[in-house]
């Protein structure tokens, strides 16, 4: 693939990404609520338990909130922020992994389980964007250095003294 053609993917794949973050953020911020108050008609729609101590309830909303509020951010910025996008990974991941678990444990609803599935989505596509600019950025200072097995034969040759 040419140079052009990869920068046009390139481009594309973050437009994409930055698409993803301006659409989760609002279900970030409607999620904090139900999981700040669980027994708000949003609450009780994903069938969330009214037994929640409101101190843990009120922590986990501001944590899901405080995630979107840094989606709506990492969007606008002009270069997007790998370890604030990681974190957004992990953390969409590990929803999942909760979710996933209480529900083959019985012990969350269908519907909150199936609304996991998007942030499945954007965890799968955050990492892919990741591990892209990953190897576009090696590939850049291979290039830019030679290939990197030439650069160990080179310093491999420097040390035993040939």
């Amino acid at each position: 693939m040419t140079d052009h053609a990869n920068s046009l993917r390139t481009f594309r794949l973050e437009k994409l990404v930055r698409i993803s973050l301006m659409i989760t953020a609002p279900f970030n911020l409607i999620a904090a609520f139900a999981f700040a108050f669980p027994a708000s008609w949003i609450g009780r729609l994903i069938e969330l338990p009214l037994e929640t101590h409101l101190f843990y309830g009120l922590l986990c909303g501001g944590l899901v909130g405080m995630f979107g509020l840094a989606y709506l951010w990492l969007a606008g910025q002009p270069d997007l922020n790998k370890p604030v996008l990681f974190l957004g990974v992990c953390g969409k991941a590990m929803a999942v992994l909760i979710g996933g678990g209480l529900f083959l444990a019985d012990s969350l609803s269908g519907l909150t389980a199936a609304l996991l599935s998007g942030d499945l989505l954007f965890a799968a596509l955050w990492f892919y964007w990741l591990h892209t600019e990953k190897r576009r950025e090696d590939d850049h200072a291979d290039k830019s250095s030679g290939s990197g097995d030439a650069r160990w034969r080179a310093d491999h040759h420097c040390r035993s003294g040939r």
